[in-house]
């Protein structure tokens, strides 16, 4: 599915990740977060056999540390690298999502700019894109997972309709957003 969107979107297969790196100025790493160190490991390790080496721009949801020890990875191997963040629907639609990054060069993403991209420099310190997002998906998700573990214990309670008519009456707003 991945590879026919990629065609579909006019994205070439470069075949392997040295053709890829070699061939372009910007990689924006968007993985699963358990596959985005070792990505980042296997580029570091093309990176000093590059002529010309792309800026490596980590999106992936992984902890500000995590960030770092990225950073200092790339940065060890002659690469750059800005730490980035995504906050918003997935790439389809009119959704806008936010690009927050963060570290020496951030500033230069702005070019990614789009109808559908807001690119938000947080600070030159690497690890602060990814906070942004670590401490918004807490608060999001968490959120979240807590009204619903009481709308649960209410039902389980025996006063779920009583509980929602009060949150009709003087939280609708949270209410309207627990049941989206």
């Amino acid at each position: 599915r991945t590879k026919a969107l990629a065609r579909e979107a006019g994205i070439a297969d470069r075949g392997n990740l040295a053709s890829l790196l070699e061939a372009t100025d910007l990689v924006l790493s968007i993985v699963d977060p358990g596959s985005a160190m070792g990505l980042a490991n296997e580029a570091s390790t093309i990176l000093p056999t590059l002529a010309s080496r792309p800026l490596f721009v980590d999106c992936n949801a992984l902890a500000p540390q995590t960030k770092r020890e990225m950073h200092a990875l790339v940065t060890a191997a002659g690469g750059s690298f800005v730490d980035a963040g995504i906050i918003g629907p997935p790439p389809r639609g009119t959704g806008k999502i936010h690009l927050y990054v963060a570290g020496p060069g951030a500033e230069d993403l702005a070019a990614l700019e789009h109808e559908t991209i807001s690119v938000r420099v947080v600070s030159e310190r690497i690890g602060e894109a990814a906070a942004v997002k670590m401490c918004y998906g807490g608060i999001t998700k968490g959120t979240v997972a807590l009204l619903a573990e009481l709308l649960v214990a209410a039902r389980r309670l025996g006063v779920e309709e009583v509980l929602d008519t009060e949150l009709r009456e003087t939280q609708p707003v949270i209410r309207d957003w627990i049941l989206r």
